[in-house]
């Protein structure tokens, strides 16, 4: 069990067996990530995506930036979902791990600014990221939670995840 320092995370898996099905409505376009022009925008979608969250809303500049400087990093596993003004309404990260003995695909980060939350479109996401996935030649594709955001374990679990195990992970930041 978490404590207030710590947090507890599960990995789950899921198999691929063909594509999803779900998609966004019209209004809403997907566009990768644009190294450069993209980061600022995206990390107030961040914030506002995870303004509840003890860590992940609290990522700035060179939170991002190291990410971005990483080996795995690749735009084109990188997602936006913009809504018909232009702006970020959600985004889903693939990370491919072809540094493992036994490469295997992660959804690395997924979420919608609280604007379109609760409107069904999470599903929309986590089927552009699985599908992505599975057009890379995976057959199953990880994904790491915190144990107690129900929502997000709902839809994964409806989604075909299962529980593989836990972590307890100290909490790196925290909000004043």
């Amino acid at each position: 069990m978490a404590s207030a320092k710590t947090r507890e995370i599960w990995l789950m898996r899921t198999e691929l067996n063909q594509p999803f099905t779900e998609t966004v409505p019209a209004e809403f376009t997907w566009h990768t990530f644009n190294p450069n022009k993209d980061e600022a925008e995206f990390l107030a979608a961040n914030a506002d995506a995870f303004a509840d969250h003890p860590e992940q809303g609290l990522w700035d500049e060179t939170d991002l930036l190291n990410r971005l400087a990483e080996p795995w990093f690749v735009p084109a596993d990188f997602f936006l979902l913009r809504d018909k003004a232009g702006g970020i309404a959600g985004f889903v990260w693939v990370k491919i791990h072809i540094e493992r003995m036994v490469p295997d695909a992660e959804i690395y980060l997924i979420g919608l600014v609280h604007k379109y939350q609760s409107k069904g479109m999470g599903k929309a996401l986590l089927a552009h990221g699985l599908n992505h996935i599975y057009q890379q030649g995976f057959n199953e594709a990880i994904i790491y939670v915190d144990a107690p955001n129900t929502t997000a374990l709902s839809l994964y679990q409806k989604h075909g995840f299962r529980h593989i195990s836990t972590q307890i992970v100290p909490i790196e930041k925290k909000r004043d």
